[in-house]
């Protein structure tokens, strides 16, 4: 498998492990493919209750204050901050719980 492809399998093993702000250093790979992997494994975790949501929220909210993840990726050239606030963006689309959105 590619390392884009293992990103989600990743996500619901730290999931388990109650360590899903791991998944974020995967927003450091060069790689867009699994950036963009990542965050939609961020989103998919945050989507399933109030409680992940609100926990998936601040992980990608706190990256945008992360200057780690103002590192360019190698074939579009964004920074890691620029898919944290793409991943805030679809986890607002997702109608998830109220209860897990910030106010």
């Amino acid at each position: 498998q590619t390392r884009a492809e293992a990103v989600p399998l990743l996500t619901q093993l730290l999931l388990r492990t109650d360590a899903l702000s791991e998944v974020l250093e995967v927003l450091l790979d060069d790689d867009n493919d699994v950036r963009k992997a990542c965050v939609q494994s961020m989103v998919d975790v945050g989507a399933t209750s109030g409680e992940r949501y609100g926990m998936v929220w601040d992980l990608l909210a706190g990256v945008l204050d992360d200057p780690r993840f103002e590192y360019a990726d190698k074939y579009e050239h964004r920074p890691a901050k620029d898919y944290a606030y793409q991943g805030l963006l679809m986890l607002l689309a997702t109608g998830a719980s109220a209860a897990g959105r910030p106010d």
